[in-house]
């Protein structure tokens, strides 16, 4: 991946950046990455190129040490919030037991899960002069005491609102023209009347960003990212 990531996004959102691990075709579950379902990095991951004999292969983690990763992880955040530092570890457990117990209450709307699509041509071109005009002005992204959805204490998170009236073409005119480009291609993907929440804008993750595996609360049900 390049050095930084620019998404937009259309009700909510939750993507993140994956970079490319060689030439190894790996197949794993949950909490191989990062703790997913449980509060640790689990060990249960297999690579497939590996031979069946090689007595090494049960230890073998194509990954690295994703454990220690995320105890530093967490260590910032505690760093960051010093005074409060179990604020990190409550909205940690939090995230968990969500991304473990929300998706078996879910209804899936669609075979896959996710659509690709290409935008239209003027939506691209409108978000372009938008960015052209304003990338300058990005400002830093405020997260609550003890957030850990990002690591914001290392790499803060900056973000343009397309709803700001402040700058260059942003306002309602253009939340409400996003919203208009988007809304019928949604509802055509998912078969369902869908009833807009937000549109945030421009979000910017910078070399060094991580965001922490989730799922969206409810009743979000479905999103775009541009």
């Amino acid at each position: 991946c390049s050095n930084r990531m620019i998404s937009l996004g259309w009700v909510s959102l939750a993507y993140c950046c994956a970079t490319a691990l060689g030439e190894s075709t790996l197949e794993y579950g949950v909490d191989v990455s990062f703790p997913m379902h449980h509060p640790t990095v689990s060990t249960d991951v297999i690579s497939l190129d590996q031979s069946s004999n090689n007595s090494d292969a049960d230890n073998h983690h194509p990954l690295g040490d994703r454990q220690t990763f995320h105890n530093d992880y967490m260590a910032g955040c505690r760093e960051k919030y010093k005074t409060v530092p179990e604020k990190c570890d409550a909205t940690e457990r939090d995230r968990v037991a969500q991304s473990l117990r929300q998706p078996q209450s879910m209804r899936n709307y669609t075979r896959t899960g996710f659509a690709k699509r290409r935008a239209p041509p003027e939506f691209v071109q409108m978000m372009t002069d938008f960015w052209d005009a304003n990338h300058q002005q990005a400002s830093r992204e405020g997260w609550a005491v003890g957030n850990i959805y990002v690591n914001h204490w290392e790499a803060p998170s900056l973000k343009l609102s397309v709803q700001d009236g402040r700058l260059s073409g942003g306002g309602s005119q253009l939340s409400t023209q996003i919203r208009e480009f988007f809304n019928e291609m949604i509802q055509e993907w998912t078969g369902q009347q869908l009833n807009h929440v937000s549109t945030y804008g421009v979000r910017i993750y910078e070399n060094g960003a991580v965001l922490a595996p989730h799922v969206d609360r409810l009743p979000l049900v479905s999103s775009a990212i541009y």
